[in-house]
C-alpha cells in the first residue's frame, strides 16, 4: 500500500502542561507546516484523502486553520488509510472554524496514537459558519472521529500531561465520535 513518512531529525521539545500556549520560555520546537488548502477548506496543516499510511515522527503541527480539520484532515477513501502519531508528534494550537480542531478522521481511516510523547492539545473547534456566523458543527476540539473511522489512543501523553487535553469545542472538547 502507498506510504508517506514525515520525520524530522530533531525531536520536538515537549511543552510544559503549565506553560502559556504550550511553549516554555527558551524552548525550541521543530515545526512542520504542510499546507494543502483545497476549495472545501479542509486540512489546515495536512489534508489527506486516499488510502495508505501517513506516519508522523517528531512532527509538530501547529497554528494551522481550516473549516474542517484545523491541524489534519485525514479521509480514508478507496481502501484502508492509517494515520500514525509516533514519538515526538503533537497537534497543537490549531483551529477549525466548524469541526475537528486538531485532527479530523473519516471514511476508512484509522488513527494510531500509541507511543509516549504524542499529544493533541490546545486546539479549538469553533462551531461557526464562516459565511453566516450561525452555529454549525462544533464537534471535537482535539479529535473528531466520523464513523466508520476509528481511533486507537493508548499514549500516556507528553511528559506529565495526557494524550488529549486542553482542547475546546461546543460538543466534545477533547474527543467527539459520530457514527455513520
Amino acid at each position: 500500500r502507498p506510504m508517506i513518512l514525515l520525520q524530522l531529525e530533531k525531536p520536538v521539545t515537549a511543552p510544559s502542561p503549565n506553560s502559556s500556549h504550550g511553549c516554555s520560555p527558551g524552548s525550541t520546537r521543530s515545526v512542520v507546516s504542510v499546507h494543502f488548502v483545497p476549495v472545501n477548506g479542509s486540512g489546515g496543516g495536512i489534508n489527506f484523502r486516499g488510502r495508505g499510511d501517513l506516519i508522523l515522527t517528531n512532527v509538530a503541527l501547529t497554528q494551522n486553520q481550516a473549516a474542517y480539520g484545523g491541524g489534519i484532515n485525514f479521509n480514508g477513501d478507496g481502501g484502508p488509510a492509517f494515520l500514525t502519531f509516533k514519538s515526538g508528534t503533537i497537534a497543537l494550537l490549531n483551529i477549525a472554524q466548524v469541526s475537528g480542531g486538531g485532527v479530523r478522521i473519516e471514511g476508512t481511516a484509522r488513527l494510531f496514537m500509541l507511543e509516549a510523547q504524542t499529544a493533541i492539545h490546545s486546539n479549538i473547534a469553533r462551531g461557526i459558519d464562516a459565511g453566516s456566523g450561525d452555529p454549525l458543527g462544533g464537534f471535537g476540539g482535539g479529535l473528531l472521529v466520523l464513523g466508520p473511522a476509528t481511533a486507537d489512543i493508548g499514549s500516556p501523553g507528553y511528559n506529565a500531561a495526557g494524550a488529549v487535553f486542553d482542547n475546546e469545542a461546543r460538543r466534545g472538547g477533547g474527543i467527539a465520535v459520530i457514527s455513520d
